[in-house]
């Protein structure tokens, strides 16, 4: 499980969503980091079902990305930089970094298909 490329690229996603800063109160950008570390340690754990991987790490990648338009849409919605609060353009950096890693491990999965289906061939 550890040895596969697309486990670390889930778990470099999963310590992103931890490195996120939090409000008080949980607003919609903060239940969509919840929900892509949720569906990034479950995609690491089914790692014998490549298939509802594969449909795991796509519903990540498509929160990842509404999560960075969003917080794009946020930030030059207000006519001031205090709209980042606490977290500064850190807070903007990570979800393009988890939206790269969620695609660099749906990358993965499909390598790993492939390199099944072409062992299968060879039986």
């Amino acid at each position: 499980m550890i040895q596969r490329i697309q486990t670390l690229w889930l778990a470099l996603t999963a310590i992103c969503t931890f490195l996120m800063p939090w409000g008080s109160n949980i607003s919609l950008p903060e239940a969509l980091t919840i929900a892509i570390a949720v569906l990034s340690v479950t995609a690491i754990f089914m790692f014998r079902r490549r298939n509802y991987q594969k449909y795991i790490v796509t519903a990540a990648l498509i929160l990842a990305l509404s999560l960075t338009a969003l917080m794009l849409l946020d930030y030059f919605r207000e006519e001031t930089p205090e709209v980042l609060g606490t977290g500064g353009w850190f807070k903007l950096t990570l979800p393009p970094v988890m939206s790269v890693a969620l695609w660099l491990a749906l990358r993965g999965i499909a390598r790993d298909e492939k390199l099944v289906k072409s062992y299968d061939r060879l039986r």
